[in-house]
Parts: structure tokens; sequence; C-alpha cells
């Protein structure tokens, strides 16, 4: 974006897709204009994405359609109920059901999205309930309906990314996966959580699979 431009809050995601970039966060303004937590970038000028969101965005990724997702704190999108979660295509916003919930007492947020090649849509962060159902700090969104991952974690899911094969992997605050110790990392293979070996010794922020098939992790650990 030739000179910057002059947002007023922070951008706390980022994705692409087809010469576009989307970016959210906590901001309201670009450029003068009102965005609303959202806004995309394209043909070299910022536009609006509908009326946008109620609350910060921390998470966004696209598929392979275009589809742009989004996850944060927000509990509406262009004013329309959208709970943690939703979903913008052909310049309009869309719900995801009934999205990700607070369970009582507790706050909730949705921090990380990943989008398999298959189209799976996964999300983590800190919530109790997706859709009405239980789904410890992540779930799955195939186009339709929620899915479990099989108990999920026991702690905030911070990164998320998924590898060619489909399997998922993740990362955060947590230090069991389906109540067997992993520690700060762990996969899904559709239907199994595994470890990847002892762990790390601190939260991890960020998990990526490289192009040669190794999965790169960062954070606060030193072993």
């Amino acid at each position: 974006v030739n000179g910057g431009p002059n947002i007023n809050g922070s951008v706390f995601a980022m994705t692409r897709w087809n010469g576009s970039v989307y970016i959210g966060g906590n901001f309201t303004t670009v450029d003068g204009t009102t965005t609303n937590r959202a806004a995309e970038y394209s043909n070299g000028r910022f536009g609006t994405m509908q009326t946008g969101l109620n609350n910060s965005v921390f998470a966004m990724a696209a598929n392979q359609g275009g589809t742009v997702y989004v996850g944060g704190t927000f509990t509406t999108a262009d004013g329309t109920t959208a709970q943690r979660v939703a979903q913008w295509a052909n310049g309009s916003w869309g719900t995801m059901l009934l999205g990700i919930s607070v369970v009582s007492g507790q706050g909730s947020q949705v921090n990380s999205i990943a989008v398999s090649t298959d189209g799976t849509v996964y999300v983590g962060g800190t919530f109790g309930v997706a859709n009405g159902s239980t789904s410890f700090n992540i779930a799955y969104w195939d186009g339709a309906a929620w899915g479990t991952v099989t108990n999920g974690v026991n702690g905030q899911v911070l990164g998320l990314d998924v590898a060619p094969t489909g399997t998922l992997y993740a990362c955060g605050r947590f230090t069991t996966a389906n109540g067997t110790t992993a520690n700060y990392v762990a996969y899904w293979d559709k239907t199994n959580w595994g470890t990847m070996a002892g762990g790390q010794d601190a939260v991890v922020h960020t998990i990526k699979v490289g192009p040669d098939g190794f999965v790169y992790t960062g954070g606060d650990f030193v072993t």
C-alpha cells in the first residue's frame, strides 16, 4: 500500500484473495472513511465491508472460492447477529449459524482461523460452545454445520494451520488435547489428537506448515 493508509487503530489480522487484501482489527476508520474493524484493499484503494463489525477482529482467512472468514470478539456483522465468527462473500456478510458462544461466567473470542484445501474452516480461541454444542477452544465449520475436534484442548488456541494432507496443527496456551498431555502444540488427523514429541516449554503463539513438510512454531519457549 503505497504511502500507507491512515488507520485509527490496530490491525490484528490480514488475508488476501485474487488481488484483494483484507484487514481486521479494532480500528473504525481508514483514510477518514468509517470501516468498523474490517476493510478491503483493492485497485489501489481501501473500501468498506458494508457497516463492518461491532467489536475487534483477531483472525482472517480466505478459501479458494474467495469467501473470507473472520473471527474475534464481535457479536454482529453489518448489524446482524454473528457470534464471534462471520463470512464475507460477494460483497456482503453472512452468519455461520449460532457461531461461537460464551461459557457462563467466562469471556469468549476467536484468535485463529485456518482453511483446509477441502474447504473445512477451523477456528480456535477461548470458548466452550460452537452452535450450541460443547467445543473446547477449537471447532470446525464445513460450510453448513459446526463440528467438534475430538474434545478439544484445555486452554486458549492462538494459532492454526492445515497441512496439504489435511492434518490440523494447533498451538497456544493449552497443555492437554482430548485429555492427553500436549504441551502448547498438538495435531489432529480428522479423527484423533496426536502429540508432537514432548511439546514445548512455554506458550506457542504461531504455527505454520512449510513447503518442506516441516512444522514451524514461534512463541515464548526456549525448548
